[in-house]
């Protein structure tokens, strides 16, 4: 039976990164923190662990001159074990205004997760890069994490 309930799942709801804008052929990292949130779909399995459908949107900013705000929306499926140990594989997009916007695709567990850059548009189309997180704090449906964004535009 599925049901929808709230849980945790890796992806940014406010964060603070800090960088400078991004060029053609550069990279730049951003760091920094966040809290998240976010809403799911559950499904049990005959073993007793959880696989979810979990999604949620955000806000993250920027401290370029002028600030520029993004705006996420991730997505993922997971599993829950019995252990309350999770895992799960996560899409997001990342929004500075209609044609800007660049792509992760990662993976985290309770402690954390990494993931890769695959791409995006406007100033950031063909961009490649790392993903890494830490969780620093976690309850039932919402958290804390510090992470480290590198961007590289071809």
């Amino acid at each position: 039976m599925l049901n929808i309930i709230k849980t945790v799942t890796a992806a940014v709801v406010v964060a603070g990164l800090t960088a400078g804008p991004t060029m053609a052929g550069e990279t730049v990292s951003y760091k920094g923190s966040g809290t998240y949130s976010a809403q799911k779909l559950t499904m049990t399995l005959g073993n007793g662990d959880i696989i979810f459908s979990g999604w949620n949107e955000g806000v993250a900013t920027i401290s370029t001159d002028p600030p520029m705000l993004l705006f996420s929306k991730c997505m993922g499926l997971g599993r829950i074990t019995e252990n309350d140990d999770f895992s799960n594989d996560v899409y997001c997009t990342f929004r500075a205004n209609d044609a800007d916007t660049f792509d992760i695709k990662g993976h985290s567990d309770s402690e954390g997760g990494e993931g890769e850059v695959i791409g995006g548009s406007g100033r950031w189309a063909g961009a490649t890069g790392t993903v890494r997180m830490k969780r620093e704090s976690q309850t039932e449906n919402s958290g804390t994490y510090t992470f480290e964004i590198e961007i590289t535009t071809p």
